[in-house]
């Protein structure tokens, strides 16, 4: 029997995994991740739930015929050492860094595993879009939360502290010093771009819009509310993306001009569910800056695209990564 090696992309909201084989995805599922969005308890009882979770997956898929030997693992947060420094859209607040990768070794010890790799989930989306021609670029996820990482020339920068591509927690001003951000922080662009920001936003234009949009009489507006109104014309939901890619706008510009990348490529499940809508939105919100071609000899200025409409990405960039450290180099 061939063993195989299993890719889990965890997220806030969403836990994906899939069977690698070669640049394949066997039998991929999509289930609720195991997190406080779902899950009632205190932290430690959240990080021994997911590592049950892993191992549950593991024989899962064991029970389905494969032989599973190795785990790769996208996690929601900074990584450096098997070390987990935060994970907010996950677990929320943490004090102390988490020994992911020991725990895992340890609790998938007696089920066969022979390897466990993790690493940050935006780096495994990042990988799906390297390419001989696409090798220097920042690609930003909007979901539960926001994340970024910069690749040069094919390698990501993360820093010492593994904390390059943490722009989610990067603070937008005191005009959102009430919007909490799941890592308890107040006024980060994670608490106010992202699905759950926009959340917020959404709540506050309630009153204004009432008896012009569906969704203002609705008693919670979700993230996919907001979706299915953009869909519809709704002018809550329509204002309230507007009003939430300002700050987001705000860091690409900067990003632009501290580093020179101009490729930004804008992936996750909130923004990929918004479509065309989200990075027409963003464009309006970078040209309104006037900022857009003014510091290029082209006048082509920055590049923003909208990512691969893909559930499962960062999982392809997971066995591309899985593949590059096999390869001799």
């Amino acid at each position: 029997m061939t063993d195989h090696t299993l890719a889990v992309d965890v997220g806030g909201t969403w836990l994906r995994s899939a069977v690698i084989q070669g640049d394949k995805l066997i039998l991929p599922l999509k289930k609720e991740a195991p997190g406080f969005r779902f899950h009632s308890m205190p932290l430690i009882g959240l990080q021994e739930l997911f590592l049950g979770e892993i191992s549950s997956l593991v024989e899962s898929y064991a029970e389905k015929g494969f032989r599973i030997s190795k785990v790769a693992l996208a996690f929601p947060g900074p990584m450096k050492g098997g070390l987990v420094y935060s994970a907010p859209t996950l677990w929320g607040e943490m004090s102390v860094p988490y020994p992911l990768l020991s725990g895992l070794k340890k609790k998938l010890r007696d089920r066969g595993i022979t390897e466990v790799f993790a690493v940050n989930d935006v780096t495994a989306m990042g990988w799906s879009y390297v390419t001989d021609k696409n090798r220097t670029f920042c690609i930003i996820t909007v979901s539960s939360g926001i994340g970024n990482k910069i690749f040069l020339n094919g390698q990501v920068l993360t820093g010492e502290r593994a904390i390059g591509g943490e722009i989610g927690h990067w603070y937008c001003g005191d005009v959102y010093r009430e919007f909490i951000c799941d890592c308890g922080g107040r006024g980060h662009l994670g608490g106010v771009s992202s699905g759950r920001g926009i959340e917020k936003i959404a709540e506050k234009l309630k009153e204004r819009f009432a008896g012009s949009s569906p969704i203002a009489s609705l008693k919670q507006i979700t993230a996919t509310d907001i979706i299915d109104g953009l869909k519809k014309g709704d002018a809550l939901a329509q204002e309230a993306l507007s009003i939430s890619v300002v700050p987001l706008a705000n860091a690409i510009s900067l990003i632009n001009l501290a580093t020179g990348v101009d490729r930004f490529i804008i992936a996750g499940g909130f923004a990929l569910g918004c479509g065309d809508r989200y990075v027409k939105e963003l464009n309006k919100s970078l040209e309104w800056q006037q900022f857009r071609g003014q510091f290029t000899e082209n006048g082509a200025g920055i590049a923003v695209i909208l990512g691969a409409d893909n559930d499962f990405n960062a999982l392809k960039g997971l066995a591309r990564m899985m593949e590059s450290l096999a390869t001799p180099h």
